[in-house]
């Protein structure tokens, strides 16, 4: 498994915390949304590389994975457009964690089950079928590009990008052009969607390091369970046909049992 399919797992949850004798420690959580910083293939991500949680390469020309690694530490990974399995086998001896599979006409090899992460671009005007379909292959994340991300959100640009994240049960990353307010972080982070994803050639430093912060600040999002508690019978199974939050494990009823 990736170290970014954990990651995904655990936005939002309570690190675990070494306690010494007499020591209390103030709770520290995980952040309830990443920030996905783009790099070039150069590998180089600028002064608003300190702020990302983690690393996306631009694929090189023609659609090859990058070769290099960021110049920060971190974890990282690739977009590819075309790729081999030794391409693949090259990445991950290198260190990438994760690969976004950018077009429909990238290897087969790229949905190859050899520990890396994976991540597809979703196309503009996908259909309900379409959307099923990609649902249903071996991916740990969507990225929903083309969305006008202008802030504060409207009524209406909620409802588009509410109607995109609800074809899908898989983490969403949203690819933005600037930072939102902590009101629409809020409302972001229930619909839900996963990770901001923002090109650092071009993303001021301070704005970066704002966000953050506000991300930081953020509450955990509720489980879809504790919202169907109080909506009307009618209306639950609606609310539940698109959650993105795990399935329990169920565990034997012994009591039953006589």
């Amino acid at each position: 498994m990736s170290k970014l399919s954990d990651r995904l797992t655990n936005l939002g949850q309570a690190v675990p915390q070494k306690m010494g004798f007499g020591q209390v420690r103030e709770k520290k959580r995980n952040p309830v949304v990443l920030i996905v910083g783009v790099v070039e293939s150069n590998g180089k991500t600028g002064p608003a590389g300190e702020f990302a949680d983690i690393f996306l390469l631009r694929s090189k020309k023609g659609g090859k994975p990058a070769t290099v690694k960021p110049d920060r530490e971190g974890l990282w990974g690739v977009a590819i457009s075309d790729c081999t399995v030794g391409d693949l086998a090259s990445l991950k001896e290198a260190g990438c964690d994760f690969i976004l599979i950018e077009s429909e006409s990238a290897s087969g090899a790229a949905l190859r089950d050899d520990g890396l992460g994976r991540g597809f671009v979703v196309p503009d005007g996908v259909t309900e079928n379409r959307a099923h379909a990609i649902d249903d292959l071996p991916l740990d994340y969507l990225l929903l590009r083309g969305l006008s991300s202008k802030w504060p959100v409207t009524v209406g640009g909620a409802l588009d990008l509410q109607e995109k994240v609800s074809m899908f049960t898989k983490h969403i990353f949203l690819e933005i052009n600037a930072a939102p307010s902590k009101e629409d972080l809020e409302l972001l982070r229930d619909m839900p969607v996963s990770a901001l994803v923002v090109d650092l050639g071009v993303q001021d430093a301070q704005e970066l390091q704002a966000l953050k912060k506000a991300i930081s600040e953020l509450e955990p999002r509720k489980q879809r369970s504790e919202l169907v508690a109080v909506l009307p019978a009618n209306m639950q199974s609606s609310s539940t046909a698109h959650s993105h939050d795990p399935e329990p494990d169920h565990q034997d009823d012994d009591d039953d049992e006589s």
